[in-house]
Formats: structure tokens, C-alpha cells, sequence
């Protein structure tokens, strides 16, 4: 073949040209297969972050209905013993000739509400945490 100097460059410009042209479209591809794979990744962690959140969420809202009600209990049970203690108070009252005197009916009462308290104080603060 007699081919000229200008001839063979040429060919060869253009064959480097369409090398060039398929490593960009193959380069090209595979950023995009790269980017696809990454968003799929980022939906699927996304994903898991939001079942994790609403898990989260749903424990917290179990614990806290959890402990309203032992708040909810203690109160319930210092308002009786309260009760309790009153009526044991009238009860003892002067001239029923009973061995426990009003003042250690008072002081038993407000050693058992200052032990409620201190239950109820624990409970508000844990609850509040």
C-alpha cells in the first residue's frame, strides 16, 4: 500500500479519536452504574435509619406510657395510705384510750409520705430522662 506520511497520520488520529471516544462512553457508564449503585445504597441506609427512628420512638413512647402509670400507682397508693393514716388519726383520737398516741400516728404519716415522695421523685425523674 502506498500510503503517504499525511495518510497514515490521519488514519491514526482517527483511530485514536474512536479508542478515545469508547473509553469515555465506558468511563461514562460506569460513573453512572457507580452513581446508581451509591444512590440505591443511600435509599437503603435511609431506609434502615427511618425503621430504626420509628423504633426508637415507639420504645420511648412504651417506657414513658410505662412510667405514667407506676407515677400514676404511687400517687394512687400515697393518697390511700394518706386516707389510711387520717382515718387512724380520728380513730386514735383523745378518750379512745388507744397506746398510739396522735403524735405517733403524725409522725409515722409523714415519715411514709416523705418515703412516698422520695419514690415519687425517682419515678418524675426517670420518667424525665
Amino acid at each position: 500500500e502506498g500510503l503517504s506520511m499525511e495518510q497514515i497520520k490521519e488514519q491514526l488520529d482517527r483511530e485514536k479519536a474512536e479508542r478515545m471516544a469508547g473509553l469515555h462512553a465506558k468511563q461514562q457508564e460506569f460513573e453512572k452504574q457507580e452513581r446508581a449503585k451509591m444512590e440505591q445504597e443511600l435509599a437503603r441506609v435511609e431506609d434502615e435509619l427511618r425503621k430504626r427512628e420509628a423504633e426508637l420512638e415507639r420504645q420511648r413512647v412504651e417506657e414513658m406510657q410505662a412510667l405514667e402509670h407506676k407515677r400514676e400507682e404511687l400517687e394512687s397508693r400515697a393518697k390511700e395510705r394518706r386516707a389510711q393514716m387520717e382515718q387512724e388519726m380520728l380513730a386514735h383520737g383523745p378518750g379512745h384510750g388507744h397506746a398510739q398516741t396522735q403524735e405517733d400516728v403524725q409522725r409515722q404519716y409523714e415519715q411514709e409520705a416523705e418515703m412516698l415522695s422520695a419514690a415519687l421523685n425517682m419515678e418524675r425523674d426517670r420518667q424525665d430522662t
